[in-house]
């Protein structure tokens, strides 16, 4: 799978508010329940196996850097890494549903707190989202690509059920 964007750091905002700054807040309001998104713990007390987990707390981890950079350089360097870390998010399958439910429960918590997430991006592996397809638009939200991979992971998961 091949997902690519435009240099986004060109169009992080270049006013005092980091592109990742969390925005507002989600307390005192219900219209999200939250979810814990870490890893349930098996009755032995083991956490799941499942990969997602690691790449929403690395995601996590990019962006708490991103949001203590100290300068432009710093900020476009932390830019980057979380660029690479949302890009990986989308590339790992749960294989859980579990996972599933984490994943959709950190991508809301991401929406309700505006977190800038990459966007603008394409598949040339997916027909509905290539360049080819897209050659009218410049790519699609970066949602999408969080909805096709937990549909993936709970169609494969139905099927082995």
């Amino acid at each position: 799978m091949l997902i690519k964007f435009p240099d986004l750091a060109s169009k992080r905002p270049k006013n005092n508010t980091p592109a990742g700054q969390i925005v507002g807040s989600n307390e005192g309001t219900s219209d999200l329940p939250f979810v814990d998104p870490s890893p349930p713990r098996r009755t032995d007390g083991r956490r799941r196996d499942d990969p997602i987990f690691a790449a929403i707390d690395a995601l996590r981890r990019a962006h708490a850097e991103f949001l203590s950079s100290d300068g432009e350089e710093q900020l476009d360097e932390n830019w980057e890494i979380v660029e690479e870390a949302a890009l990986d998010l989308i590339g790992v399958e749960p294989t859980s549903v579990a996972g599933a439910i984490a994943l959709l429960s950190y991508f809301a918590e991401c929406t309700a707190k505006d977190t800038e997430l990459p966007d603008h991006l394409s598949d040339n592996d997916d027909p509905a989202v290539s360049d080819l397809a897209l050659s009218a638009r410049d790519g699609v939200p970066y949602s999408y690509f969080i909805a096709r991979n937990v549909a993936q992971a709970l169609s494969r998961l139905t099927v082995q059920s």
